[in-house]
């Protein structure tokens, strides 16, 4: 049919971008001397677009074998591609979490701002939790049933991205707080020397990646709700139900495949291209990330006098 010709498109094009990407990762990580890459952040961003690279193909394949006939087609290959496709969104998501936990352990390790342990506890029970409630979603056949457990597991993955994406832009903060050398001129204004401002372009670039990255998940989430799946109950005409699958197919295939190009614009070597995509919301936040900062500063500042005054 039509329609599977056009999710079939819709495959393609994140399918493209995803290789391209994939190589270039690849290209970076073991051809380039210049820069070194924790073994953790390949091995977790590798298998991240390996799945993400599967997801998209099984898509395609899908659409295809629709889209060849319309007489039925083998069950038992589309129930595995199903099956296969829905790990691949899962294992793609647990390792951009595993990604997110990576990144705040070996930032601050043997560090004052060291992740504690019991907060590793935590994050790696709720990853084990999201892994059962993966393998009751895949068991059940109960429309609503999915849908809970499906809204359980994204609800889990989103508070666990907030809560690293939170510790990680935090302890940044403090650093820029504790390793500050701060010039105060006649009027009492604070500058921030180069090593802060960089400090702050981090913050603030992990802080937008960061929440286009939950707001995709929570995306999903709201795109797949159990009204949109009944869809093909309620009498409504062809091309109502039509564009709607199409607009849901859209954003599927879109929040689907943001969290691994946002993963890919997190590293430095990829700064000029975030620069392109994001300048406008990094533009937004930087005079609020700089004031932030200054205030912060300056109150610290104040603490300082006032205890050498008691002294």
């Amino acid at each position: 049919m039509q329609s599977d010709w056009v999710f079939m498109s819709l495959a393609t094009v994140p399918l493209t971008l995803q290789i391209t990407l994939f190589i270039s990762l690849l290209k970076a990580f073991y051809c380039n001397k210049d820069q070194t890459f924790n073994n953790a952040y390949k091995c977790s961003t590798i298998g991240i677009f390996i799945f993400s690279i599967m997801l998209n193909a099984i898509a395609m394949i899908i659409a295809i074998m629709y889209g060849m006939s319309e007489e039925q087609n083998p069950t038992k290959l589309l129930y595995i591609l199903h099956i296969v496709g829905w790990i691949s969104i899962f294992g793609a998501s647990i390792l951009t979490y595993l990604f997110l936990l990576f990144r705040v352990y070996f930032t601050f390790k043997e560090s004052m701002y060291e992740i504690k342990k019991c907060t590793i506890y935590l994050h790696s029970t709720n990853i084990a939790s999201m892994s059962l409630l993966l393998v009751s979603f895949l068991g059940t056949y109960t429309e609503w049933f999915d849908f809970i457990l499906f809204s359980l597991w994204l609800t889990s993955l989103s508070i666990g991205y907030t809560h690293l994406l939170y510790l990680f832009n935090h302890n940044l903060f403090l650093l820029v707080l504790s390793q500050r050398q701060t010039i105060i001129n006649d009027e009492k204004n604070i500058e921030l020397n180069q090593r802060q401002i960089n400090l702050l372009c981090t913050i603030r670039k992990h802080t937008i990646l960061g929440f286009f990255m939950v707001l995709s998940s929570l995306t999903y989430l709201a795109a797949n709700g159990p009204s949109i799946n009944s869809l093909d109950k309620i009498n409504s005409a062809p091309w109502i139900k039509d564009g709607v699958m199409y607009l849901v197919a859209s954003i599927n295939f879109i929040s689907l495949n943001t969290s691994p190009f946002l993963v890919y614009l997190g590293f430095n070597m990829n700064r000029k291209l975030y620069s392109k995509l994001c300048s406008f919301c990094d533009k937004k936040c930087k005079n609020i990330c700089i004031r932030l900062t200054e205030k912060n500063l300056d109150d610290q500042d104040r603490y300082v006098d006032m205890n050498e005054i008691e002294m």
